[in-house]
């Protein structure tokens, strides 16, 4: 026979297949979280419930959810959960607390992230909306998206903190919930190389363990911005394997000195810049001039702690096109929703805004990076669209052919392209030509997809 449910007191969430609510708890005379599913929702959803509970079942911690009860009705099964009462992170972020309490904060959060490995699950929803604090302690709630270590393909994992393994059907290692831990550190802390090879795009590049990306973190955190890159020299001896070679795509022996062939400071730069301004309890509001060319260099560089940083701290003039399309690529880059329709009404702005090739040789080294696939009507207009303007730079040839390329492997068919932009990619990008010009018999540029189908 089952339980009881919990009287309702208040709805916290709903969507048509599941239900979290605050209610009380007449036996235990508490009041205590409930989560409910249909009976008739997706498999998926009922199979992610069922996980949740036997998450909650296998952690035991103060800081964290405990398993109650649970039991079904007619039309749904339901669990309830001990209420940890506290303010979210976000609230508790808006009494400015110090650099010191914020640093405990991501200790205490990397700790309980532990407890959920140890216990042989990934947690894989890393947010601030699943951050409350409670007596000056981090807790963790939410452990919907949660899968056994191992698992692949993750249902529900948020955006902000789904592992690009995940997000390609691989299976995930205890590594996947840094992701998530490199998004925190950002909000937190600012910018930092610790962030930056948490977010690595590959495993093998992040912290080998969680004890070693807090212990990294606890160094990192002393140090003055000048020694940043001393950091990781100190911990060559942990961190080369993984961190080292995320530094750039040049050299791991980069210093403080290192600049791009422009001049212009590089991505490890701006991060020591602005985490510096964030020591300093500035608002973190960047130069419409400065956030620019710090959004190339990270850009350029896939620094996706500085990108992370960018992306959450846009100029005051953040109508203005050149920051709505950097955006767009940073965005892209984190693995942010984009709408299709929204990119390509921005890209329908290119050729009228562009004043240099700069700004495409960037969408196309994200698009590609990425594989976002325009539709070839879309990239027809384009090319026609920007043919009038100066002659295409070896760069901006090199990544529209590494592009186009792309595009031929999912399926997409060879495109007409205007006289001057095929002469200059044939006198500039012979190599990638080529290959580009083979690939109408090339058999796997087959029907692997369609470039047509809306995947953003």
């Amino acid at each position: 026979m089952s339980s009881p449910r919990p009287q309702e007191i208040r709805v916290l969430k709903q969507t048509p297949a599941m239900k979290t609510y605050l209610g009380y708890d007449a036996v235990r005379e508490q009041n205590v979280i409930v989560k409910e599913v249909c009976l008739d929702a997706m498999q998926s959803w009922i199979s992610a419930f069922r996980m949740e509970i036997e998450v909650l079942q296998a952690i035991e911690s103060g800081w964290m959810p405990r398993l109650l009860d649970q039991g079904y009705g007619q039309q749904s099964l339901w669990f309830s959960e001990t209420f940890l009462e506290g303010e979210s992170l976000d609230d508790w972020l808006e009494k400015k607390p110090d650099r010191h309490q914020k640093e405990e904060i991501f200790r205490q959060i990397i700790r309980l992230v532990s407890q959920v490995h140890q216990a042989g699950y990934l947690y894989l929803d890393l947010k601030a909306d699943n951050i409350l604090i409670r007596h000056g302690h981090a807790c963790l709630i939410d452990f919907n998206a949660a899968l056994p270590i191992g698992s692949s393909r993750p249902l529900l994992a948020s955006r902000e903190s789904l592992p690009p393994e995940g997000a390609m059907g691989l299976p995930m290692s205890e590594k996947a919930d840094q992701i998530g831990l490199g998004r925190l550190h950002l909000k937190l802390l600012g910018p930092s190389l610790v962030s930056w090879i948490a977010l690595s795009r590959k495993p093998e590049k992040r912290f080998r363990s969680l004890g070693e990306l807090e212990r990294a973190a606890g160094r990192a955190q002393r140090l003055r911005p000048k020694a940043a890159v001393a950091c990781l020299l100190i911990l060559a001896g942990t961190l080369v394997p993984i961190g080292m070679g995320v530094l750039s795509h040049e050299s791991a022996e980069q210093s403080e000195e290192t600049v791009q062939q422009d001049r212009l400071p590089s991505a490890a730069e701006y991060c020591k810049k602005m985490t510096a301004q964030q020591k300093e309890n500035k608002e973190g509001r960047v130069e419409l001039q400065e956030w620019l060319l710090a959004s190339r260099a990270a850009l350029n560089e896939n620094h996706l702690g500085l990108a992370g940083y960018l992306y959450s701290h846009l100029p005051k003039e953040k109508d203005q096109f050149s920051v709505r399309l950097d955006q767009t690529l940073l965005a892209l880059m984190l693995h942010e929703d984009i709408r299709r329709d929204d990119l390509e009404a921005l890209i329908e702005e290119v050729p009228a805004q562009i004043q240099y090739d700069e700004q495409l040789v960037l969408l196309f080294q994200v698009l590609s990076e990425q594989k976002v696939f325009l539709t070839s009507t879309r990239l027809s207009s384009l090319f026609e669209q920007i043919a009038p303007l100066e002659e295409p730079s070896k760069d901006l040839c090199r990544n529209a052919l590494a592009y186009l390329i792309e595009c031929r492997k999912e399926g997409m068919e060879r495109i007409k392209l205007p006289a001057p932009i095929e002469e200059a990619m044939q006198n500039k990008a012979a190599d990638l030509w080529k290959i580009y010009s083979q690939s109408e018999d090339d058999p796997s540029a087959s029907s692997s997809g369609s470039a047509e189908n809306p995947i953003v």
